[in-house]
């Protein structure tokens, strides 16, 4: 996209002369000046820098005392300047300009990779929810709070940085392997349990421990401190490292109505498109409704491309699928074993970690007129999640870490700490 807007606005062309000129084009964007096409010559590098800063641009150039000459100039402003003289220069400038000052301010794409298999509309989704997206103020985009949060609701991923680069977001994530658990950044921080749980295995990789094997904790306890007390008292504060495994316990309840519908599909379909432009979705059409009384939906989205760069619009083709809803009667086995297949469903798409044993139950609701499962589960899952710790508190955190390291743990037994309420489909 810089591409075209510099083309637009039009550019000088440079070449940097000497045997330092590499280094004073790395000094240069360093100091954040903004340019493309850098090419090698035989005298240095040849560069084109925007008409917007160009002066500015060369001004530092005679400041560090570097050899540099001109060697062009070109883009859309230049050739209709070339034309009608200075009207034609004076629109092209302008209609740059607010095409420049409007479109960088905005997020036009973010860019998902990771090194293994990874639901990247869920990953979307979640950045949204976190004031990641497009057509977000790229200014008001809370990196280091997205960061630790996504990781924190997350915990199928270990690790992940979010670049804003321009108007793209770029996000690397790494998937989580079970093992350490890793910081984002640099700061100090510590471990501290996301869930009540028995720890049976702990692993400080950097930061002292403040829980051992056997020790029962609450949400929000201290796991691995990332103040570490020198040897002659002294405070120092690193980013907390390492693996705080536990036993866990979650409650679930599935319900499942003995009488209602099912889907038998008409074989109709109809298809309507639509289009997102940076995230606000744009009417075309009167009626973008479907005309069957109900209908399954499937989405395909295709984002549109121009000179080989993403543009924040995204086309979306609505298959709408009819079906009709047919009564349906089951048997108490038959219910049985849709709250079974749903509870195991739910703990293989939703938990991480070794799933230890369960414990079911069943009974009937003559009110509901339905059959309901209550399952205990037993967890072995990584506990441990970072957040940032700041100098004021670095000692007095140090002194109850050592408080901990002498005391002999024995809290109250452990109260199953989430709910999970699953509905078969029907």
């Amino acid at each position: 996209m810089y591409g075209i807007l510099n083309y637009i606005a039009g550019y000088v062309s440079i070449e940097i002369e000497g045997e330092h000129a590499l280094a004073t084009v790395n000094a240069l964007h360093a100091d954040g000046y903004r340019f493309r096409a850098l090419t090698p010559t035989d005298k240095g590098f040849s560069l084109r820098h925007s008409v917007f800063g160009a002066d500015s641009f060369i001004a530092r150039l005679d400041t560090m005392g570097i050899s540099y000459s001109i060697t062009g100039r070109g883009g859309f402003s230049f050739f209709v300047g070339r034309y009608i003289k200075r009207a034609g220069l004076f629109v092209g400038l302008l209609l740059a300009l607010a095409i420049v000052y409007g479109s960088t301010r905005l997020v036009w794409d973010v860019r998902v990779e990771c090194g293994g298999e990874f639901d990247e509309k869920e990953v979307l989704h979640s950045l949204k929810e976190l004031g990641v997206y497009v057509g977000a103020e790229a200014a008001e985009v809370d990196v280091y709070r997205a960061e630790q949060t996504f990781l924190a609701e997350n915990r199928m991923y270990s690790d992940i940085a979010i670049n804003m680069q321009g108007t793209v977001a770029m996000v690397q994530l790494r998937l989580s392997s079970g093992g350490e658990h890793a910081d984002s950044d640099s700061a100090p921080s510590d471990i501290v349990a996301s869930e009540a749980g028995v720890v049976r295995k702990i692993t400080a990789t950097k930061g002292e421990p403040a829980v051992a094997a056997g020790d029962t904790v609450a949400k929000g306890d201290l796991l691995i401190s990332g103040a570490v007390t020198g040897k002659y008292g002294a405070v120092y504060l690193h980013p907390a490292k390492g693996s705080v495994v536990a036993t866990v316990f979650r409650d679930f309840t599935v319900v499942i109505p003995l009488e209602g519908t099912k889907k038998q599909p008409t074989g109709r379909s109809e298809t309507k498109t639509a289009y997102t432009v940076l995230g606000k979705e744009i009417a075309l059409f009167s009626a973008e409704e479907t005309s069957f009384p109900v209908a399954d939906l499937t989405v395909q989205s295709e984002k549109l491309m121009a000179f080989g760069m993403a543009l924040p619009i995204v086309k979306e083709t609505l298959t709408y699928s009819e079906y009709k809803e047919i009564p349906v009667t089951l048997t108490e086995q038959e219910a049985r074993e849709r709250a079974l297949a749903a509870f195991h469903g739910y703990l293989e798409r939703e938990t991480v970690g070794r799933v230890v044993e369960t414990e079911t139950d069943f009974y009937l609701n003559k009110e509901l007129n339905s059959l309901i499962l209550t399952a205990t589960a037993t967890l072995e899952t990584e506990i441990g999640i970072n957040v940032p710790i700041t100098p004021q508190g670095a000692a007095k955190e140090s002194a109850l870490t050592e408080v901990k390291k002498g005391a002999v743990k024995n809290q109250s037994s452990l109260q199953p700490h989430n709910i999970n309420i699953c509905r078969s489909d029907r």
